[in-house]
Parts: structure tokens; C-alpha cells; sequence
């Protein structure tokens, strides 16, 4: 791409190791290359901190191919350089080249995305679990309602984010992206939840709820009372817990810039997951006046005004959560984590690129 720079092995071969690396970067076709100007090639990149992949047919490759991060061999090559290559060229078809490379920008975009909804989930969780273990002395919800927030939050979406994922540009590393999105949504969801929890344990006996039906108060399968207040506060904060994690889809593949949380992800332009997000949400909340499911669920039956306030608290969580997040209120979490994970992914890559300048790897066997 862009301007053509052509060098030969002849001209690397006469260069010290300051002006040989700026050829290995600024060069973008070498030509009449002995193999082991190829390996000195792909170190100085790998050294520079480029991400190489060599394509290469014969014996005289094998090291080069190995040495590279991607290894792609002819299918017409030696069958030492289609062993030790990653991809293997169907009929020497160099066109499947851009399009791996798309569909691997593709790949990791979807991955990037759902790791985000995974991820919040499950730090949510251990957040609103761990906090009401402390406060109630009890595990705030059963198997069947985390299934519940399970399905609506992350089952669904990450089904179709893995179908509707667009290829990105984005380069910075995938899990230092995904903590910082993750760490201020779990600890926002887990603050919001458990807010709502206490707030309806502690005054569901009073006021609106103290107007509900005898029989609401007692357990539909055997008659008997059954903790009222633990579990419609575990109702109530499952449907909220729910819905916004259905919304996370807005945010996390944004159909507009505005929406979106990461300054490096452009948006989609796709309406197909705010549709999506429309019918887990309405979804959700025709569940919860279902009385089969809500017997399968265990929770009490939940005023539709009841319902319409949850669904108002969740597109408030939605605001605050964007600004939050959006504005990095809470960075100085993420920069910690971030740091530390940057210096083992710095050091883990030193060792690798000295493992291939060294020149020490097994010699291959026919």
C-alpha cells in the first residue's frame, strides 16, 4: 500500500542494524532475499513491535514462517512449510488473504463486544451478591431468576452480537478495552440493584405493598408465608437487572456515535440491535405477568405501575451508566488494572520476541 519502496537483499546486506531496521520498516517490497535476511527481517519488525505474518512455499522458509506471529504456506509448497505454517492457501489463491483478514477484524470486534456483556454481568454479580450476603445474611436470588437475568442480559445478545459483529479498525488491546467498560458498569449495576433490593425489603410491608392481597404474602405452591419481602425485593431487582442488561446492547454496539461509550469504536449504523433490545425488553416484561412463569421463577405477582417504575429506573440507570462510564468517573480503578495487565503483556511479549531473535527454537525434522 501506498508508495512503492523496493529493496534487495544485496543492498540490506551492506546496512549496520539501525538502517537495516528503518529499511524493514519503511520498505514495503524485498526482493532476491537469502532465507536468513527473511528471519532478520521478520526480528527487526517483531522487534519494533509489529505483528508479522510471513507467506512462504519452500524448506528454505520454514524458519522465516515459524519465526513470524502468522504463518501462511502455498498449498502447493513443501510439506514442511505447510506444517509448521497457521493457514495453508487453497489452491494458492492469494485473494483469501483480505478477506481472513476482515473476517479476523471481524471476530475480534464480536469478541471484544460480548466479553463486554459477560464480563459486567459476572463482576456485577459477585458485587450484588457479596453485598446483600452482608446486609440480609442471604443469597439474594435462586438458580431460576440468575437464569433469567442470565437469558435477558447476555444469552440472547451475545447470540446475535456474534452474528451481527462489523469489522473495526480498532487497535488497542481487547482486554484492557473490555476492563474499562466492564469495571464502571459492574460497579454502577451492582450499586443500582442493590439500592433497589434494599429499599423494597425494608418497605414492603408498608405503604403500596402493605395493600396487596393476603395470598401474596404466602407461597402460591404451598400456602405457607415465604419471606414477602426478600422475595419480592428478589423480583423486583431481577427485572431491573434484566432490562438493563438488555440495554446494554444500545451502548455496546451503538447505532450512533453519541451512544457509544468507547471513544475508539465507531458506531454500527445497524438497527437491528435496537430492535433486538425492544423485544427483551417487552419480553421481560410479559414474563413477569405470566403466572406459570412467575410460579417457575418463584416471585411474587408485581403491580404493572410497579413494572412501568422499574422500567423507568432502568433508562436512568442507561444515563447515568453512558456518563459514568463515557466520562471515566471511575478510571482510576481501570487505570490500575489496565497498568498491570499492560506490564505483563509487555514483559510476555519481550520474552517472545527474544525467544525469536535468539535463534534457539527446536530444529524442525523432516
Amino acid at each position: 500500500p501506498g508508495e512503492r519502496k523496493i529493496i534487495s537483499g544485496d543492498e540490506l546486506a551492506s546496512m549496520d542494524e539501525e538502517e537495516f531496521d528503518r529499511a524493514a520498516i519503511e520498505t514495503n517490497i524485498f526482493g532476491r532475499m537469502k532465507p536468513d535476511q527473511k528471519e532478520a527481517v521478520i526480528d527487526s519488525l517483531r522487534k519494533q513491535g509489529r505483528y508479522v505474518a510471513m507467506v512462504g512455499d519452500g524448506v528454505n522458509d520454514v524458519k522465516s514462517l515459524k519465526k513470524a506471529q502468522v504463518g501462511v504456506a502455498l498449498e502447493s509448497g513443501s510439506g514442511a512449510a505447510r506444517g509448521v505454517a497457521d493457514m495453508v492457501l487453497v489452491n494458492d489463491d492469494f485473494s483469501a488473504l483480505p478477506a481472513s483478514l476482515v473476517e479476523g477484524k471481524r471476530t475480534v470486534s464480536g469478541m471484544r463486544d460480548i466479553l463486554k456483556i459477560y464480563i459486567s454481568r459476572n463482576f456485577a454479580l459477585a458485587i450484588i451478591i457479596g453485598a446483600l450476603m452482608l446486609a440480609t445474611q442471604t443469597i439474594p436470588f435462586n438458580p431460576k431468576q440468575n437464569f433469567f437475568y442470565s437469558f435477558f442480559a447476555t444469552t440472547v445478545s451475545a447470540f446475535f452480537m456474534a452474528i451481527w459483529a462489523h469489522p473495526s479498525d480498532n487497535k488497542a488491546l481487547v482486554l484492557p478495552a473490555v476492563l474499562r467498560y466492564t469495571i464502571p458498569t459492574a460497579i454502577w449495576t451492582g450499586i443500582c440493584a442493590v439500592a433497589i433490593y434494599l429499599i423494597v425489603f425494608n418497605f414492603a410491608d408498608t405503604g403500596f405493598f402493605a395493600d396487596m392481597p393476603a395470598d401474596w404474602y404466602t407461597d402460591s405452591k404451598t400456602g405457607e408465608w415465604g419471606q414477602f419481602e426478600h422475595r419480592l425485593a428478589s423480583a423486583i431487582m431481577i427485572l431491573f437487572l434484566g432490562i438493563t442488561g438488555a440495554l446494554q446492547l444500545l451502548v455496546v454496539q451503538p447505532y450512533i456515535k453519541q451512544i457509544s461509550v468507547d471513544k475508539n469504536r465507531e458506531p454500527d449504523h445497524d438497527l437491528k440491535p435496537v430492535v433486538l433490545t425492544v423485544l427483551l425488553v417487552f419480553t421481560a416484561i410479559v414474563f413477569y405477568n405470566i403466572e406459570f412463569i412467575r410460579d417457575l421463577l418463584e416471585i411474587p405477582m408485581i403491580p404493572f405501575i410497579t413494572q412501568m417504575g422499574v422500567l423507568l429506573a432502568a433508562f436512568v440507570w442507561l444515563v447515568l451508566h453512558h456518563y459514568v462510564v463515557r466520562t471515566e468517573r471511575l478510571s482510576f480503578i481501570t487505570d490500575f488494572v489496565e497498568k498491570h495487565y499492560k506490564n505483563a503483556f509487555e514483559k510476555q511479549r519481550a520474552k517472545e520476541n527474544e525467544r525469536a531473535l535468539s535463534g534457539k527454537e527446536e530444529k524442525w525434522r523432516m
